[in-house]
């Protein structure tokens, strides 16, 4: 049997963008949801490793939409673990209308120190066999900020926290959204360095590209999207 976790899934209306595509943070929002529902399911949930200290961290986020999904509609999400290495897991996530694949998207994850909030060597495992496919054979790929030109400030605020009071990273995706404008079908994030609430964002913003960073001059996102 192969390690996976399935979900029927639907997005309301405030979900799309103008032109009908599923807007970036509605997408990462479901993947998070299944990707908590699976750990949880394997007994290595947020309450399972918060008690030696532990925590998931997700480090780079890709997607790509294939097919045009409608508010409200039914559709199928699935999500596969893979190790691929010591340190590191992927997490692939595929959205079908039956047969029809709409949506194919990966992640990469790590378990961190919850104080240093530093990668650390576990035996976490998933039930099942895993598989060796993979959503993008090539990987997610570094996204190196430069060229951009300031866009503006925003300040972390209550509603942008999740429950370890850290900046959501849905949250960063509607920042970019708002920076480069338009309708993605295609969309990597890479998160650098957490955010609590008053924290100031310095944004920067260039065609397709957009881009946080700390006063201090530390990266906190970078995104390419189209």
């Amino acid at each position: 049997m192969i390690a996976k976790y399935a979900m029927t899934i639907s997005f309301d209306k405030d979900s799309f963008a103008p032109k009908g595509e599923v807007l970036a943070s509605a997408l990462l929002r479901v993947f998070q949801d299944a990707a908590t529902a699976h750990a949880e399911e394997a007994h290595v949930g947020f309450d399972d490793l918060i008690k030696d200290g532990l925590i998931w961290v997700v480090t780079k986020i890709k997607y790509e939409l294939l097919g045009t999904i409608v508010p409200g509609e039914k559709v199928t999400l699935t999500t596969y673990p893979i190790p691929v290495g010591s340190l590191l897991y992927q997490r692939d996530f595929y959205i079908h209308r039956g047969e029809e694949l709409l949506v194919r998207a990966s992640s990469q994850w790590c378990v961190a120190d919850f104080n240093t909030r530093r990668a650390v060597q576990t035996q976490v495992d998933f039930p099942g066999e895993y598989t060796t496919e993979r959503a993008f054979p090539k990987g997610i790929e570094r996204i190196r900020p430069v060229g951009l030109q300031p866009a503006g400030r925003r300040e972390i605020t209550e509603s942008d926290l999740d429950r370890n009071r850290h900046t959501n990273n849905c949250r960063y995706a509607d920042m970019a959204r708002e920076l480069i404008g338009g309708d993605f079908t295609h969309f990597t994030i890479n998160f650098a360095h957490e955010t609590r609430l008053g924290d100031e964002l310095l944004l920067s913003s260039a065609p397709g590209k957009a881009a946080g960073h700390l006063a201090t001059g530390e990266l906190v996102f970078a995104v390419s999207a189209e």
